[in-house]
């Protein structure tokens, strides 16, 4: 899971089911809800469906005119550095903190640096205890490892020490909170961190 803060970006990286697709397919089916009938209808259409025309090509070419973006009016935008500050600046702060939310794997969030000031991973007792050497970088890069879900505990035959001791043989340095989104365990000390280290990403602006 990524997040990212103006005065203080953190980057939080998880693997499937951390509870994030959710909000993805909202965010879709709203700005599909927004798209008008019409142009819709119209971006469907194939030429088959198309008035006959005297002219090969003539329904694709006129639907390209109408729809579709000039390439190179668009690319400069769609640089990474460009399309996180033009994000930034219409997002609203919760308490100086953006997070911004890895979704998939263990392996890009490692690769990319998005501006933050810390990257936090999630790793869930569900999951194996090796995953920190499955993806080294990752917890390499993490200021903070979250092991989640930590009420199950009583009804697995997880290691917790072991996964600890895994992290810090990847990455000696990393800071480690239990927490349970269930039960509230570790929320308290997990919210005290993100406030200290927003205290100081703005010490150090």
């Amino acid at each position: 899971m990524s997040a990212c803060m103006r005065i203080s970006r953190t980057s939080k990286s998880g693997p499937p089911a951390s509870g994030t697709t959710g909000s993805i397919c909202s965010s879709i089916r709203c700005r599909n809800s927004k798209r008008s009938p019409s142009r819709a209808a119209n971006l469907r259409r194939s030429p088959r469906s198309a008035p006959a025309s005297p002219t090969a090509g003539a329904w694709q070419k006129a639907r390209a005119a109408r729809y579709d973006f000039n390439e190179a009016e668009i690319k400069p935008y769609l640089q990474l550095e460009n399309m996180i500050d033009a994000a930034f600046h219409r997002l609203h702060f919760h308490d100086g903190i953006l997070f911004i939310e890895n979704v998939g794997n263990l392996v890009c969030p490692a690769g990319f640096d998005l501006g933050e000031a810390h990257k936090v991973v999630i790793a869930s007792v569900t999951e194996g205890e090796d995953k920190p050497l499955k993806y080294p970088n990752m917890f390499a890069a993490a200021s903070l490892m979250l092991v989640s879900k930590v009420d199950l505990l009583p009804h697995l035959d997880f290691d917790v020490d072991l996964l600890i001791a895994n992290a810090r043989r990847v990455n000696p340095a990393i800071a480690v909170i239990k927490v349970s989104a269930t039960s509230g365990e570790g929320i308290d000390r997990w919210l005290q961190w993100l406030s200290a280290a927003r205290d100081m990403a703005l010490a150090s602006a």
